[in-house]
């Protein structure tokens, strides 16, 4: 390995800049193909130069090149896709396509944008490309309280007609005063509609306005010269005195003019506290022609670092080497005052927002981006991080895998020095800057906290990142919280899952070490895991590992869709359903052979399978929805040797990840079967054109009726293995554009549903009394488990504190069901030491009172409370299951503590004696009040 030296700083000054970087071995590779059509990942959006117009747009994958729904939400009576071709996108690879279904008349479908924040006053720009064919187009912009309650909508004018063409449709918004937030709403009209979008945007210009919560930083030069003439830039522009600059890169420039037979500059540039000297970690070229030189991006690596001239005037003086009367020099800070939103370059994405919360005995994971070649003119980038002795970087190597989610160091260095009278470690870890790839490369690293920790001592945590010898951070210091330990339950009835916990992503990449798989697990069961996905692999070490959850009181899942009846490519012949295909052609289905126009026209759904159907095949799926004796076969040793090697297995989750009419079969036996279904007797001669042009409205009923019978078969099989059974569809509706449940009935027990949206329980959903009970109706004895996909955390600036509050409006939301925390593909692990910490908290309180959430009977209005706002921040009860005792939940999600009064609105009420959960007993029942702390939920207990 290269071995790196760090220059060290004069007293009281972070040693920060290196020598000039050496370009380390070669980085790890891995090449990924991805099934999923919606790739759940958020793209970072880039801050502009000032040299051009410096628009901040604030949303999050504006142009669907990390796929959809994540994180946009979508209410659509009909289909949403995503299409990759460059040629026909407006921008990019990839744009979205929309429909609306005929069968519903007045139907539209809407993408929705998550909550923003906005200022009363400021003009924001919002616009859509779009082309499309039939129905019209609307732009809304719903408008929310400093509370979240919603105020209004802000309809806006309309838009024009499509034309078929790339239009860009847009319009401003101007909040009105107590309007600050909004969520941007892009709304298609009319049956049988269809539309593609790119490229949204909701922006402001930062020339224009500021944030008033940003953070800025002053900037002043005290630069010195002799035998020349200077001027410095800041960004492009003269910095003739102070500037002011907030988060982004920022590049200082000198243009240095010889004026006499000894040039020197020296001096130094200070960034809010920080001092950047001139010295030879400047890099400087003879002067260019244009100005290109003087803004971010631009590639110095060709220019050579300046040359100390040696002493002048007691001064140090630099120049660059050779004989150049005229030179250019520049150096790039980039500054971040903590995590943004939108997510911008050069970010950190763990979930810490501005400091770090961490539980003694605790593992937890700090992520970074490793830009690509395309964003950073350099070879190699040196993270460096100094923490706490008390925290011990776990092994990133033996038995893990290394791809672009799981990137790895190619040198690591340490030192150790004294801060506050406490020992730290100074890690220098050095990365090779990766290619271009579609695929981010993420760096995690996973810290284990010692099991004693004094908090008498204020700790911190900081890090900063450099490159090509002369681009730095700003060094970023984050105070560290003292906690007590991740004190979590493991619920009977509450499940908190996590499809991988801590072995792999869901790609089948092992990217966990051994050293972090058992200590992020022991973490994460300490805060109330239970549930995990698990696999039949047994390389390095998998099994045992899993053998090792099992007996730390973890239940599996097993079956990621198992039993889907997917087409399969006939070029690879891969796995017993295509082997067994194979052998029986009659048992074979037959895709849509027809113009695709007519598919549209007749059912209302794009013609865009995921696969080439031409080169698949696929079981005749009237025969899956039936007896099905040798689909099954080819299931049955999977099921038997999962029961074997795992045990009791929790429930067989099943990913109807479908496109239920693309994928729709047109043999003979399914045609005889719609046939019967439909009434029309002579289906079987009819071509596959004709019935979707003529029956279509009647071939979309009876592809859900085929499809839920298919469902309904497989459940049978799993019953076989004693399994619970699940199913799973994104989104909460009982009907949506492929399936609709409640042709299922009761014939299924646990239902892992997309609530909230694959997003996070924002604004109290979960907590309103209606909230799913349109599920609990239709099988009283469901049992609901809400879903977070949690490499959305790397697009959003979360504060731990929340875990505690999501997690019990998951348990409201789910009458008591679960959470399921889904790790998709090519993601490390975000679980950072305070997100188990406040897990654990959460499961403690939900383990207490599971009866309760589980009946969810709400007795809110037996109670008010003064000090809370409303939603999001609120009261709410819910009796015991004897109607004995009341547990009343206390909903602070403010940014500061709040003094909360309770009273029980009728003086014959029953209850005799009051008390905080895990805390005091009260004198009176009458009257309790209690301090809500901030961004937190408390429990008091009536009997």
């Amino acid at each position: 390995m290269t071995r790196m030296t760090v220059a060290t700083g004069t007293a009281g000054e972070p040693s920060w800049f290196p020598p000039a970087l050496v370009k380390p071995t070669a980085a790890p590779t891995g090449r990924y193909v991805f099934r999923r059509l919606l790739s759940l990942t958020v793209a970072l959006l880039a801050i502009a130069v000032p040299a051009v117009a410096d628009v901040v747009n604030l949303l999050q994958n504006p142009g669907f090149e990390d796929g959809l729904p994540e994180p946009w939400s979508v209410y659509h009576v009909g289909v949403y896709n995503v299409a990759r071709n460059p040629t026909t996108a407006h921008g990019g690879d990839y744009y979205a396509t929309f429909a609306t279904r005929p069968t519903v008349k007045g139907g539209y479908c809407a993408l929705r944008s998550p909550a923003l924040k906005v200022y009363p006053g400021i003009t924001y720009e919002v616009g859509v490309w779009a082309k499309g064919t039939n129905g019209d187009l609307s732009i809304w912009c719903s408008e929310f309280s400093e509370s979240g309650q919603v105020v209004g909508n802000n309809f806006g004018p309309d838009q024009p007609a499509f034309t078929g063409e790339w239009q860009h449709f847009k319009r401003t918004f101007t909040p009105d005063a107590g309007v600050l937030g909004s969520q941007l709403f892009i709304v298609l009209n009319g049956e049988g509609a269809t539309v593609s979008y790119d490229d949204i945007s909701f922006s402001y210009d930062r020339q224009k306005f500021t944030p008033p919560e940003a953070e800025t930083l002053t900037v002043t030069p005290q630069i010195r010269a002799a035998d020349a003439a200077v001027k410095v830039y800041l960004d492009n522009s003269v910095l003739d005195g102070s500037a002011k600059i907030v988060y982004g890169e920022h590049v200082i420039g000198i243009e240095a003019h010889a004026t006499g037979a000894n040039p020197g500059i020296s001096g130094a540039v200070t960034v809010g506290d920080h001092v950047v000297k001139l010295d030879k970690r400047w890099r400087a070229a003879p002067l260019p022609q244009d100005d290109g030189w003087r803004t971010a991006g631009f590639d110095d690596r060709g220019w050579d670092p300046v040359e100390e001239r040696g002493a002048r005037n007691e001064e140090q003086g630099v120049w660059k080497a050779g004989d150049a009367k005229r030179i250019a020099m520049r150096r790039v800070v980039n500054w971040k005052s903590q995590r943004q939103t939108p997510a911008q370059d050069h970010q950190w994405i763990s979930l810490m927002r501005d400091r770090m919360y961490l539980p003694q005995g605790a593992a937890g994971g700090f992520v970074t981006i490793i830009p690509d070649s395309t964003k950073l003119a350099a070879d190699a980038l040196t993270l460096h991080v100094e923490v706490p002795a008390f925290l011990t970087l776990l092994d990133r190597f033996e038995q893990a895998g290394s791809f672009y989610s799981n990137y790895a160091y190619k040198d690591i260095q340490t030192r150790t020095l004294e801060k506050n009278g406490s020992t730290y470690v100074h890690y220098d870890l050095t990365y090779e800057v990766p290619d271009e790839t579609r695929w981010s490369a993420l760096a995690p690293l996973y810290f284990q906290a010692a099991d004693q920790i004094s908090g008498d001592t204020d700790y911190t945590f900081t890090f900063w990142r450099e490159w090509n010898g002369n681009v730095t951070d700003l060094p970023m210091t984050l105070p560290i919280i003292v906690t007590g330990p991740v004190n979590g339950r493991q619920c009977d009835y509450f499940h908190l899952a996590y499809n991988r916990l801590v072995d792999r992503h869901s790609g089948g990449f092992i990217t966990f070490s051994v050293a972090e798989r058992y200590a992020m697990a022991d973490t994460c069961i300490d805060a109330g895991v239970n549930v995990v996905w698990a696999t039949l692999e047994e390389a390095k070490g998998i099994y045992d590992y899993h053998l090792y959850l099992k007996k730390n009181g973890v239940k599996f899942v097993w079956g990621h869709n198992v039993g889907m009846n997917i087409p399969t490519s006939t070029e690879q012949l891969e796995g017993l359903t295509t082997q067994t295909l194979e052998r029986h052609p009659e048992l074979q289905g037959r895709f849509y052979a027809g113009a695709e126009a007519t598919f549209e026209n007749g059912l209302g759904y794009p013609w865009d399978p995921w696969y080439d159907l031409t080169k698949c095949m696929m079981w005749c799926q009237e025969y899956v929805a039936g007896d099905a004796t040798v689909f099954y076969d080819t299931l049955r040793p999977q099921f038997e040797k999962a029961r074997e090697r795992l045990g009791d297995i929790l429930f067989t989750f099943w990913d109807w990840e479908y496109q239920t009419m693309q994928w729709s079969c047109f043999c003979d036996n399914c045609k005889r079967a719609f046939a019967k279904f439909a009434d029309v007797a002579n289906a079987a001669e009819l071509s596959d054109e004709v019935i979707v042009a003529q029956h279509g409205q009647q071939w979309i009923r009876f592809r859900f009726d085929q499809s839920a019978r298919h469902q309904k078969r497989m459940m049978e099989f799993c019953r076989e293995f004693d399994t619970v059974l699940t199913n799973w569809h994104p989104g909460g509706g009982m009907e949506t554009s492929d399936f609709d449940y409640r042709l299922l009935g009761e014939s299924y027990d646990y239902h892992f549903m997309g609530w909230p949206g694959h997003g996070l329980p924002l604004m109290g959903i979960g907590r309103a009394e209606d909230f799913n009970g349109d599920w609990k109706k239709m099988n009283p004895n469901i049992h609901l488990a809400g879903q977070t996909v949690p490499n959305m955390f790397r697009g959003s600036v979360i504060d731990e504190r929340m875990f505690k509050i999501w997690a019990v409006n998951m348990a409201l939301g789910t009458y008591g069901g679960g959470w399921v925390m889904y790790l998709p593909s090519m993601y490390p692990l975000p679980q950072s030491h305070g997100m188990s910490y406040f897990l654990g908290e959460a499961t403690r309180l939900i383990n207490d009172f599971e009866p309760y959430f589980q009946q969810r009977r709400y007795i809110t209005g037996e109670f008010e409370q003064t000090g809370l706002k409303g939603r999001p921040d609120e009261l709410l009860a819910l009796a015991s299951p004897d109607g004995q005792k009341a547990l009343v939940l206390l909903f602070n999600e403010s940014g500061s503590a709040v003094e909360v009064t309770v009273k029980i609105r009728d003086a014959a009420a029953p209850w005799k004696t009051v008390r905080q959960w895990e805390g005091e007993a009260f004198d009176s029942v009458a009257s309790v009040t209690v301090t809500v702390p901030e961004k937190d939920v408390i429990a008091l207990v009536y009997r």
